[in-house]
C-alpha cells in the first residue's frame, strides 16, 4: 500500500473526485469527526465547498491537500487565506480528515505538514485553526507541529445534547523579531528506557514522524493536554513498539532540557525493567533493536548517548546545561 499528499486543485472540478470527497467527509461525520457539520453534506455542499477551493487556488488564496491509497481518496485537508484586508496574511486551517480505516499511519500528520509548508511558501504570516476541546490527539498532533493554544471558548460547540470547548490554534509561518517571545515553543516529552537483564535497552527506529525520521531512539513522546510524563511514556511505548508498562514500574532517571532552533524543551527520562508482550515496530517506528547503551549504532539520536550516560549510568538528575549544548529535539 502507498500514500501521499498530492496537490488537489487541477482535480477539484472532477466529477469522481467529487463523489470520493463527498462520501469521505459524509463518512467522517457520521463517525463523529468534528467538521462543522451536524448531519453528512450532500454533494451540492460539498460541490460549492470545492468551488470556492478552485477559484481561490490561482491566487495562492488557498490550498487543498488529498491522500490517496492508490486510486481512493482516503483524506483531505485545506487552508484558506482570510477575506478580510486587515487579516489577509494570515489563512485558516479549516478542515483536516483521514478516513478511519487508514488513522495511525502518520498520514493526518504528513497533511498538516505538507498544508503548512505550502502555507508558508505562499507567504502567509500565521496560520490558524480551530479545534474541537475534546479531540485530545488532535490537539496534541498540532502542538507537535509548532501550534500553540492561543484561545478557548469554553461549552461553545454544540454536538447532539453536549457542548465542547472551542480551542483556537496558530503557527507562525514568518520569523518574529529577535528575542521576541514568540519565538519560543514548549515541548514536554516522556522518554521509557527499557532494560533487559543483560542491560541492553530497547530502541526503535523513527519513521513518518518530523523530527529525526530513520534514527534510532527510545519509546517516548509528547505529554498531552493533561497527561503525566509517565502516562505519556507508557502510552508512546504501547503505540509504537506494543509494550504494555505499569506506571508504578517506572523508576524516574532524570531531566534534560534542550533548545533547538527556538524551541525549548524538557525530556524527562524513565527506567523499567518490567513490561509485557513482545517489542515490535508499530506507529512511528520500522524497527526495533535491543542496544548496549554504551555502544549505540551510529545512526541513534545524536544526543542519545549522552542523555544515556548522564542519567542512567552516571544517575546523575538534573542535566540543565544540555539547554546550551546538545538539543533534545522534539518526539515524534
Amino acid at each position: 500500500m502507498t500514500a501521499g499528499t498530492v496537490p488537489a486543485a487541477e482535480d477539484l472540478a472532477g466529477p469522481e473526485l467529487r463523489a470520493a470527497v463527498t462520501e469521505l467527509i459524509a463518512d467522517g461525520v457520521r463517525g463523529g469527526a468534528a467538521l462543522g457539520w451536524l448531519e453528512p453534506p450532500d454533494a451540492a455542499a460539498v460541490g460549492r465547498l470545492l468551488d470556492d477551493l478552485a477559484a481561490r487556488s490561482p491566487r495562492g488564496d488557498a490550498v487543498v491537500r488529498l491522500v490517496r491509497d492508490g486510486g481512493t481518496v482516503v483524506g483531505i485537508g485545506f487552508w484558506r487565506r482570510y477575506d478580510r484586508p486587515s487579516l489577509a496574511a494570515n489563512a485558516d486551517l479549516e478542515k483536516v480528515l483521514v478516513a478511519a480505516s487508514h488513522r495511525g499511519r502518520g498520514l493526518g500528520r504528513a497533511l498538516v505538514e505538507e498544508l503548512v509548508d505550502d502555507a508558508r511558501r505562499a507567504g502567509i504570516e500565521i496560520l490558524t485553526l480551530d479545534v474541537r476541546g475534546d479531540n485530545h490527539a488532535a490537539i496534541a498532533l498540532y502542538e507537535r507541529l509548532g501550534f500553540t493554544e492561543c484561545g478557548r471558548v469554553h461549552r461553545f460547540v454544540a454536538w447532539g445534547g453536549q457542548r465542547f470547548d472551542r480551542v483556537t490554534m496558530a503557527l507562525r509561518l514568518t520569523a518574529p523579531a529577535e528575542g521576541s517571545a514568540a519565538a519560543v515553543a514548549t515541548h514536554l516529552v516522556g522518554w521509557l528506557v527499557l532494560r533487559r537483564a543483560d542491560g541492553r535497552v530497547l530502541l526503535g527506529r523513527r519513521s513518518g514522524v518530523t523530527y529525526a525520521a530513520g534514527l534510532w531512539g527510545l519509546p517516548g513522546g509528547h505529554a498531552e493536554r493533561g497527561e503525566t510524563w509517565a502516562a505519556a511514556a507508557v502510552r508512546e511505548t504501547r503505540e509504537e513498539v506494543g509494550l504494555l508498562v505499569r506506571e508504578d514500574d517506572l523508576v524516574p532517571l532524570g531531566v534534560s532540557r534542550y533548545d533547538d532552533g527556538g524551541q525549548q524543551g524538557v525530556d524527562v527520562f524513565f527506567l523499567t525493567e518490567r513490561w509485557q508482550g513482545r517489542p515490535e515496530p508499530l506507529a512511528e517506528c520500522s524497527e526495533v533493536g535491543w542496544f548496549d547503551p554504551d555502544d549505540l549504532p551510529p545512526d541513534a539520536l545524536p544526543w542519545l548517548g549522552h542523555a544515556l550516560r548522564t542519567h542512567l549510568r552516571d544517575r546523575t538528575w538534573l542535566d540543565d546545561a544540555a539547554a546550551l549544548q546538545t538539543p533534545g529535539g522534539a518526539a515524534g
